[in-house]
């Protein structure tokens, strides 16, 4: 039986979204070592990071696998779509910058570039597959949103950090153990740079 459990490079977001890894029926994973996360305890420390995990099938598919830390991709007040492709490359580090990897690196050894637009399915969507998500995840496991605010500029910043609010309420609502707030952004309020260094 194949086994896929990672993200295609060479499909685009909406593909992979519709197609969350196939995973052999396994038995449960017997509890880890143990870990205690903001209040949790948890079967391990092991989690997967805002990303990889774009809806309730690929959390489900994640904590089979005995990821204990499980974060759903960022999502929005309302939906926004990826990039088009490609919007996940290898690339190789210089001192300059990043170069387009000729082949990936051997054994694991390797950087990517990631740019995907911070897309978001719509919250009627995403609030029910959290629902979900927390449903699919057991005993000693956590989930954690990712949640990033959507900017216009012509409601201003107030208005900006409102939306962080209401995604990370809705998020709570929904099931979210702990939330993560996405930071990673251009700041469109300030001068160029992410919010995470304001």
């Amino acid at each position: 039986m194949a086994i896929s459990a990672v993200y295609r490079v060479d499909r685009s977001y909406s593909w992979n979204y519709e197609h969350a890894p196939t995973l052999p029926r396994v038995r449960r994973l017997p509890p880890g070592p143990g870990a205690r996360l903001v209040g949790y305890d948890l079967n391990s420390p092991l989690g997967v990071a805002a990303g990889p995990l774009l809806n309730s099938r690929w959390i489900e598919g994640y904590a089979r696998l005995g990821y204990d830390v499980l974060t759903y991709a960022t999502v929005r007040s309302r939906p926004h779509g990826a990039l088009g492709l490609p919007n996940i490359r290898h690339v190789d580090n210089h001192e300059q910058g990043a170069v387009i990897a000729k082949r990936p690196g051997l054994n694991g050894n390797t950087t990517i570039a990631v740019s995907l637009g911070q897309p978001s399915m719509d919250p009627e969507v995403w609030r029910k597959d959290v629902r979900r998500a927390k449903e699919r995840i057991g005993r000693g496991q956590m989930l954690v949103v990712s949640v990033m605010g959507t900017p216009s500029l012509t409601d201003g910043i107030d208005a900006f950090i409102a939306d962080y609010a209401l995604c990370a309420t809705w998020a709570c609502e929904a099931g979210a153990d702990a939330i993560e707030v996405h930071l990673a952004a251009p700041n469109p309020f300030a001068e160029p740079g992410l919010m995470v260094y304001e």
